[in-house]
This record gives C-alpha cells, sequence and structure tokens, in this order.
C-alpha cells in the first residue's frame, strides 16, 4: 500500500529497524539509535517482525511502499548473513525472507524479498 513521506516521519520509531541507502553511506541499525538523513536518502527499508516499508525516490520525491505478510500459504525461502564491518550491526546476523511465485511457464521466482529478523 502506498503511502507518503510525512507517513514516513510519522512512522519511523514504530518499526525496529533501518537499512538506509544515503548519498554519502549506507546505515543500518536500530531506529532509535540511526538518525537517517532524509535530504540525502536514496532507499530506505524500514523493519519490524511482520511489516516492512520500503521508501524511494518517485518523481524526486520519497514515498513509500508498506509491505505485511498475511498470507500464512505463500512459499518462501529463508537465508541468514552475518553483517559486514563499518556498520552498526556489525557482527549480528541477518535473516531475509524471499517470497516466491511461479511465471505462466510454471518457473519459479523471487516475487519479493525483505529483512525479517536481526540476531
Amino acid at each position: 500500500m502506498r503511502k507518503t513521506f510525512d507517513y514516513v516521519k510519522d512512522s519511523y520509531m514504530n518499526y525496529r529497524y533501518v537499512l538506509a541507502y544515503e548519498f554519502s553511506e549506507v546505515k543500518f541499525g536500530e531506529t532509535a539509535g540511526t538518525d537517517v538523513n532524509w535530504d540525502e536518502c536514496l532507499e530506505a527499508y524500514l523493519i519490524k517482525d511482520d511489516m516492512q516499508l520500503h521508501v524511494y525516490l518517485k518523481d524526486g520525491e520519497l514515498v513509500a511502499d508498506e509491505f505485511t505478510e498475511t498470507d500464512a500459504d505463500c512459499k518462501y525461502a529463508d537465508h541468514t548473513y552475518i553483517v559486514r564491518e563499518g556498520v552498526d550491526l556489525h557482527g549480528k546476523s541477518i535473516t531475509v525472507r524471499e517470497y516466491l511465485d511461479t511465471d505462466e511457464d510454471g518457473q519459479a521466482y523471487v516475487s519479493y524479498s525483505r529483512i525479517i529478523s536481526v540476531d
């Protein structure tokens, strides 16, 4: 569901983690301790247990799409990665969920992916 940038600013602290791509750096950490420079932000992901807010530039303005996991029967694959040096969550692991779908020929593809946990 499409959201405005005002919604992003108002709901920022309701999310647990943020991954932000700015002109000068990449920020990844807990929202409470991560200050995103929205004037330099190219793209960001706000993350909590069953929801992700994808913030991106469209026609020169930041907008957001909200993804909520609602379909218990959906097919997915989870992958765990170790966070690299140079970001706030260095040494922790993240789990990424890839949602799978099939095309008209029956071939599987990843239709969406999101971070589901940081441990």
